[in-house]
């Protein structure tokens, strides 16, 4: 079996707490001009796709073990990417009488941060067996190259696949993964001064503007990214001997990412007349103090989270309908 790192754990309870309340701002409450949702919206995803690599990696060889395990993990992201989506235009269908565009793009478009990871796992087999860190580094930029120009030249594809998602995140799923191997845990620990750049740095680009679209890019898609992992990976890391009450919450939350991932859209895209709060944004007392909006946002990402993990739950209890969403 293998070992859980405590502070891995953590940090993805952490980062899909922030996902779900990035959700919960831009499509229950429509504000995403809010500087809560910019704040979330900053760092969320490239933070799980850290994790992801991160946990991603598989010391030693390629070998028949190591095949067995990505097979299982692919099949274990292609499963719930396209079952649940088709399950959320069937309710779209049958229950809210949606036939439009929006549901034509749910059966294409399926979950995506899952169709990316399946790509990555391909990607992971064909880098695990090249060896050299100048040849893995080859694939890398090889598949940067076809995400951009699928993206680009293939609208169809570029739904199907998620291919803008992959240009973007693949990076930061390959930053994770070579943290692992390369153990940098360890040196980011040893090198506080890193960690006070990486906060000064990421407070300093959170809401700055560049004149300059290539510097705005730069800063938004990599840099403040790659600062916020860097700080949020030194806290957790430096607090793994910790075991305080809000850290063994933000480990069990981790561990259910899964199902508060595949589930929560289903509750706020799905349901949507249930989880539309859009008078937030028309209330002028809510939107001049973000606190008010904000403990509404956290208390539905915490009914959303727990909801999830209790559905998450119950259909791990039918082996049907484990098999069909899990693939297993």
């Amino acid at each position: 079996m293998t070992q859980r790192i405590n502070y891995i754990d953590r940090m993805k309870g952490f980062a899909i707490l922030m996902v779900v309340l990035a959700h919960v701002i831009l499509f229950s409450f429509d504000m995403s001009d809010s500087l809560i949702f910019k704040f979330c919206a900053s760092f969320e995803m490239p933070l799980f796709m850290f994790v992801s690599g991160f946990v991603a990696f598989i010391p030693g060889e390629i070998g028949g073990a190591a095949l067995t395990k990505l097979r299982h993990r692919f099949i274990s992201y292609v499963c719930p990417a396209f079952a649940v989506a088709y399950i959320l235009a069937l309710y779209k269908f049958l229950i809210l009488d949606v036939l439009d565009k929006s549901l034509i793009d749910t059966l294409i478009g399926g979950l995506w941060y899952l169709k990316a990871l399946a790509i990555f796992v391909c990607l992971q087999v064909i880098i695990m067996k090249s060896r050299k860190l100048l040849l893995e580094l080859l694939v890398i930029v090889i598949a940067e190259c076809l995400f951009l120009i699928g993206w680009k030249m293939n609208p169809f594809l570029h739904q199907l696949f998620c291919l803008e998602h992959c240009f973007f995140f693949y990076p930061f799923f390959m930053f994770g993964y070579y943290f692992r191997k390369y153990k940098l845990v360890d040196a980011l620990k040893s090198r506080n001064w890193l960690f006070s750049l990486s906060v000064i740095g990421f407070i300093c680009l959170l809401n700055s503007n560049f004149e300059v679209h290539a510097l705005t890019f730069l800063s938004e898609r990599i840099v403040r990214p790659v600062f916020a992992i860097l700080a949020i990976t030194y806290l957790f890391a430096s607090r793994e001997e910790q075991n305080s009450k809000l850290e063994q919450w933000f480990n069990n939350i981790g561990k259910k990412t899964l199902d508060i991932y595949i589930y929560h859209g289903t509750f706020i895209l799905g349901t949507f007349s249930i989880f539309n709060f859009k008078f937030v944004k028309y209330n002028e007392l809510m939107k001049a103090n973000p606190i008010s909006y904000l403990l509404l946002a956290l208390l539905i990402t915490l009914f959303l989270v727990y909801a999830t993990i209790a559905i998450g739950n119950l259909v791990r209890k039918s082996q049907i309908l484990g098999k069909i969403i899990y693939g297993k």
